[in-house]
């Protein structure tokens, strides 16, 4: 940078303070409703909560800096859960985050103990991701309600 000019120096110096200053750091917490009860048969909430320094009085606040992106850039997260050594998804949401939101995921385990992982992904920053390992989740066997309705069903065809 020694080569450049008093005035473009400057320059890169204010876009490197914008880029600093527009970079995400946001804090999660999470939790699962009624982890000591869950089951095969209902599906399992993860409540997460997304909180950021928000500027309100910008307007351009949830922008990315990217400048040379064709047109304005929101930033948003994907929030997911999945299994890493399956590599399998259970639960995958878009968001975006002003200052603080609180959601929920829904998905499903069959019987068994599981160990997922919360990811949180921006699409706008490399590096800006951030991902947790979740308690060990233990699912009970559930209600088989597919019997109950096979059962009734042969019911009815015997009648007929």
């Amino acid at each position: 940078m020694d080569d450049l000019s008093p005035c473009k120096k400057l320059i890169v110096r204010a876009r490197v303070a914008k880029f600093v200053n527009s970079y995400p750091n946001i804090e999660v917490t999470y939790a699962i409703e009624d982890a000591d009860s869950l089951t095969s048969s209902d599906s399992i909430t993860l409540n997460v909560t997304l909180d950021r320094e928000a500027d309100e009085e910008n307007p351009d606040d949830q922008v990315a800096d990217a400048p040379h992106f064709p047109h304005r850039k929101m930033v948003s997260w994907w929030i997911v859960v999945g299994d890493a050594k399956t590599k399998q998804l259970h639960a995958i949401k878009k968001v975006t985050v002003k200052a603080k939101l609180e959601t929920k995921l829904d998905f499903s385990l069959p019987q068994g103990e599981w160990d997922l992982k919360l990811y949180l992904i921006c699409d706008s920053y490399a590096g800006a991701d951030q991902d947790f390992d979740l308690e060990k989740i233990k699912v009970a066997e559930g209600e088989d309600s597919d019997d109950d309705d096979d059962e009734d069903d042969d019911d009815a065809m015997d009648q007929d």
